[in-house]
């Protein structure tokens, strides 16, 4: 059960209440005054000084095909004016569009910016804060997309920097001054994580620059991105390295398998080309290689090389195979000759044979003999260099794969 003692009003807080409220609307008629002109710069002596500090709230994306960064982030701003001083106990609250068009405010614009906007859901996402001596802080939460030149050398295993410049657009270092708040000038959300880059630090730069014919104030952010190749590991190194050694396998098939051998070379061949395009898709054209060209180049080579092994391997292999016909050798087209246990074998038609001159049984033999044991050990050595080609290559691929990897992870993640 309540007492009336609870709905009793404190006649000191209705009086605090109304000076509060009357120092408020004093404020507000100040503002619409068309007679006064806080739209103006403040009125001191010397620049503006303005100190700023920046929330980032997410971190969406870094394109490297468009060479630029998203984010969501909060822009916090500090400066005084004597014209807006008020007698009321608490801060002032000023958060609607039409008021805060009437408040005089630093024309800030960021540099690299390719587009931004301000958020106005559900109502605008900005707000101006008045203190009893006129200090004024403002907020505002913005999106922009801002430009970024990545240096992709070593693409996936880059590290960048991506800048945020801001500046004011019409005032010189003698109207007003940037600075960095003191304390914590640049934070980022705890639970911001990006696809494939790491957030390694945040650093602040304020400095003064000549542009034309005046030296304006600049603040900078510097956003260190690391990527990380995971993605890459799992659909590029990966898949190219298993067709590499597949691409092995035709060094233990027989050299009589041209069909195995020759498909499996152009498959893995053709396979690697296609990741190589694929990988090229996602990037700008650039005129100079990155790190996953510089692999899939060599893994393109090794295919190349052994598919380029079969061919000469294939062409031994039928120079071992080649004969010389008896008939050819001793213009007796009319019959072939055999030496078989030193007797001469005729076949073929021989009716023919009594008009033509064929030399001795003895003579076919010794000479017969004498051309097989040439050809045989020709034979012999082609076939012996094919098979210690394919024997050398099965572990000489590999050792020249090896040493590759080892001079190339370590000169692109030194970096």
């Amino acid at each position: 059960m309540y007492s009336r003692a609870n709905n009793v009003t404190s006649p000191q807080r209705d009086v605090n209440y109304d000076v509060e409220f009357a120092e408020r609307n004093r404020l507000l008629d100040a503002i619409f005054d068309d007679g006064r002109t806080l739209s103006a710069r403040p009125n001191v002596k010397g620049p503006v000084m303005v100190t700023c500090s920046v929330f980032i709230i997410s971190l969406d994306s870094v394109e490297a095909e468009t060479m630029d960064f998203s984010m969501t982030f909060h822009l916090h701003q500090r400066w005084s004016d004597v014209r807006l001083q008020h007698q009321a106990s608490t801060d002032i609250l000023l958060h609607s569009s039409a008021v805060l068009k009437k408040v005089w405010k630093p024309d800030l614009y960021f540099k690299n910016e390719r587009s931004g906007r301000y958020h106005s859901i559900t109502t605008d996402n900005q707000a101006m804060t008045i203190s009893q001596n006129g200090d004024i802080f403002y907020s505002a939460r913005m999106s922009l997309t801002l430009l970024c030149h990545l240096l992709l050398n070593d693409y996936p295993m880059d590290k960048n920097v991506c800048p945020i410049y801001i500046s004011s657009f019409s005032y010189n270092i003698n109207e007003m001054i940037l600075r960095w708040r003191a304390e914590d000038p640049m934070r980022i959300t705890q639970e911001n994580h990006l696809a494939q880059f790491e957030i390694k630090q945040l650093t602040t730069h304020q400095y003064f620059e000549a542009v034309g014919l005046e030296n304006w104030s600049y603040l900078v952010v510097r956003v260190h991105l690391h990527r990380q190749m995971g993605y890459h590991l799992l659909t590029t190194y990966i898949p190219s390295t298993l067709l590499v050694v597949l691409s092995w396998t035709s060094f233990w098939l027989h050299a009589d398998a041209v069909a195995a051998r020759v498909s499996l070379g152009i498959t893995t061949l053709l396979t690697i080309a296609t990741q190589s395009t694929g990988a090229r898709q996602v990037l700008p054209h650039i005129s100079y290689p990155t790190a996953i060209d510089v692999w899939l180049v060599t893994c393109m080579c090794f295919a190349f090389a052994t598919l380029l092994e079969f061919a000469v391997i294939n062409y031994l292999t039928q120079r071992s195979k080649e004969s010389y016909p008896c008939s050819d050798m001793f213009n007796c087209s009319c019959m072939s000759l055999k030496c078989l246990n030193n007797k001469r074998v005729v076949v073929g038609d021989t009716r023919q044979s009594a008009s033509l001159r064929c030399p001795s049984d003895r003579e076919v033999c010794m000479t017969w003999r004498t051309s097989q044991q040439k050809e045989t050990s020709y034979s012999g050595t082609f076939e012996k260099i094919a098979v210690k080609m394919d024997y050398t290559c099965r572990y000489l691929f590999p050792a020249i794969f090896i040493f590759f990897n080892a001079c190339y992870w370590p000169v692109y993640l030194a970096f």
